[in-house]
């Protein structure tokens, strides 16, 4: 696994994930968990420099890994460990806070041009990981009941759920959602069509195809992470439902407060422009949680009532 790692930090990436792809699909052989730590780190943090401790964008390695990781969650359905523990999943909180934050954390600073491609590329690849973990590991459990209990051999096999459920999933849906509202937010123009957002009207144009594409992937996958840990929240709030207002309230709060932090700092936003704005805003959140799935569809019509847009026949549309 080591020899394989370093192929992938090296020149050749290709010929490391090559020979890790062959083994699970020919073989059925999955990595270690030294391996997967060092493959989370990894999409987290992209790979390092000639193996320092310097990490860096390369959109090509990022997508070889996350394609052969996402092909290990995939196998889940049909192989398990020893341990009955699962076959990839973080190992710690911090795993799943940096995934949460990378399209934020990871383009500070950066307006556009080909370092705002590849930094949204590797927060792509990160949401996408975290929303298909909750998948993978949920995908037997009904979704639309809230009135269960995960047991200790359960929660060995969903890491992901049992890292939110001990954190505590208040405190990981706030995280979630401001995280998801501060992505929005910041790249509105490149999200909204028409690059009708936060800043130069032109940034669609100025950043490219591949800046707009995976900002809306990114953003998509983050609203189905908030969708799967709201589940999780009304699991331990012992809620009857998605639909119990309390929830939404709480992802309202957050919202809100990430809203007004971010556009407290554009003073030349005349009231009716912002006005406007927050109303868009409002409705590609709705909207993009009532296309999680059916079960996240109930969250999303209470949070449209509550957040000031019942009613509204574009809701549903983006």
């Amino acid at each position: 696994p080591n020899l394989l790692m370093m192929a992938l930090n090296g020149p050749e990436p290709e010929t490391g994930v090559g020979h890790l792809v062959n083994l699970l699909a020919v073989h059925d052989a999955v990595p270690n968990k030294t391996t997967c730590k060092k493959l989370m780190e990894l999409l987290k943090l992209g790979p390092k420099d000639n193996g320092r401790a310097v990490y860096f964008k390369d959109c090509y390695r990022i997508e070889l890994t996350a394609d052969y990781v996402l092909g290990i969650l995939g196998a889940s359905s049909r192989l398990v460990r020893a341990d009955g523990t699962a076959l990839f999943g973080p190992s710690s909180w911090e795993d799943i806070e940096t995934l949460l934050e990378q399209s934020t954390a990871q383009t500070e600073n950066v307006i556009s041009g080909g370092r705002l491609a590849e930094a949204l590329h590797l927060a792509g690849r990160g949401a996408r990981l975290l929303s298909l973990m909750f998948q993978t590991e949920l995908r037997c459990v009904d979704l639309s009941w809230t009135r269960q209990r995960f047991d200790s051999d359960a929660l060995n096999s969903m890491p992901t759920v049992r890292l939110i459920l001990s954190r505590g999933a208040r405190d990981a849906l706030k995280l979630a959602v401001r995280q998801t509202t501060k992505m929005l937010m910041r790249h509105s123009n490149l999200i909204f069509s028409g690059g009708r957002g936060i800043g130069d009207s032109r940034a669609r144009e100025n950043n490219g195809k591949m800046s707009t594409t995976e900002a809306g992937h990114c953003f998509s996958d983050l609203c189905s992470t908030v969708s799967y840990v709201s589940f999780l929240f009304c699991i331990q709030e012992s809620l009857s439902s998605l639909a119990d207002p309390s929830l939404s309230y709480l992802i309202n709060s957050e919202f809100s407060s990430e809203v007004l932090r971010s556009t407290e700092d554009l003073p030349s936003m005349k009231v009716a422009e912002r006005t406007k704005f927050e109303r868009r805003i409002k409705l590609h959140f709705c909207s993009a949680l009532q296309n999680c799935g059916e079960f996240s569809r109930p969250l999303a019509t209470q949070l449209a009532t509550i957040i000031g847009l019942e009613g509204d026949s574009s809701c549903c549309r983006i």
